[in-house]
């Protein structure tokens, strides 16, 4: 069983029903809040084989406040490991980034181009969405494009709460 996190600043589930990662930022995102995220991600992933499989993996930034200006490197530095330590795992999981803000959606696609994450492919592993229900419908495409069948069952509470540029 894998022990889901919850913090000030983030939550971090594994919906097992679901097959998805949900991690989940409040306030102020930290070097240390983006170390111990990643950290249970890598967790998750080298428990792999005595888990559900993981069908996406979900960022919720649309409650974050603010980015440490330490964090962009932090991000990249994370990232890249997990990619270069855990490549056949992560190029299987395609991940979306929640941002309901101008700001946020500036500061992730400014560290997606640090972490050297792009957009510009077709149907891209990583890619910034406005809402729940965006990341569930990608995830599928993801899935279809690649020649699988993911049908998810969508029964996340916040599927549709989040608006773009709400207030905060």
């Amino acid at each position: 069983m894998i022990k889901n996190l919850k913090s000030e600043n983030y939550d971090c589930n594994f919906d097992q029903e679901e097959g998805l990662l949900l991690i989940t930022y409040r306030n102020t995102i930290t070097p240390t809040v983006t170390r111990a995220v990643y950290a249970w991600i890598t967790e998750v992933i080298d428990r792999g084989a005595e888990l559900p499989p993981i069908y996406g993996c979900i960022f919720n930034f649309s409650d974050v406040k603010a980015f440490d200006s330490a964090n962009l490197s932090t991000a990249r530095r994370e990232s890249r490991n997990l990619r270069q330590e855990k490549s056949e795992a992560i190029e299987a999981i395609p991940t979306l980034l929640i941002a309901v803000s101008t700001y946020q959606e500036m500061m992730l696609r400014t560290s997606m181009k640090l972490a050297q994450q792009s957009e510009q492919q077709d149907m891209p592993r990583v890619r910034v969405v406005r809402s729940m229900q965006d990341a569930y419908s990608y995830i599928e495409q993801w899935h279809a494009f690649h020649g699988r069948n993911v049908i998810l069952p969508r029964k996340t509470a916040e599927l549709d709460t989040a608006t773009p540029d709400s207030p905060g």
